[in-house]
């Protein structure tokens, strides 16, 4: 993790570093907030529940496969081929590739009335 300072409050106390693999997401390291996490990262393009539900559903399989695919090869990477996790993300892959949106939209749909819910726009 980089080491770097972070003035949220000018504090010339308040360090942070960098996570590995989260660009933009540092940790407190020293003061008062030791241990706390801050999320620097444009909150429009943050992976949740409310920036998914805004995109096309055609968009998110790709998404999800891209996502597992880099998994894959970042653990092949540290820890080499063929490991039981390797194989679980080879199942959700195989699953993701197979998604059908129109029928999984068709299915939301019909949730999302009998409960009485809408998604916000």
């Amino acid at each position: 993790m980089g080491r770097s300072k972070y003035n949220r409050h000018n504090s010339s106390s308040d360090f942070r570093n960098a996570m590995d693999g989260f660009p933009g997401v540092y940790v407190c390291t020293a003061g008062e907030e030791v241990g706390t996490i801050k999320d620097m990262r444009d909150k429009s393009k943050a992976p949740n529940l409310n920036n998914f539900a805004k995109m096309k559903s055609e968009e998110l399989p790709d998404l999800l496969i891209k996502a597992i695919q880099e998994q894959k090869r970042q653990l092949i990477a540290a820890e080499g081929a063929g490991t039981g996790t390797e194989k679980e993300l080879n199942v959700i892959l195989k699953w993701a590739e197979k998604v059908n949106t129109d029928k999984a939209d068709k299915d939301a749909a019909k949730i999302l009335k009998a409960s009485k819910l809408t998604l916000a726009e």
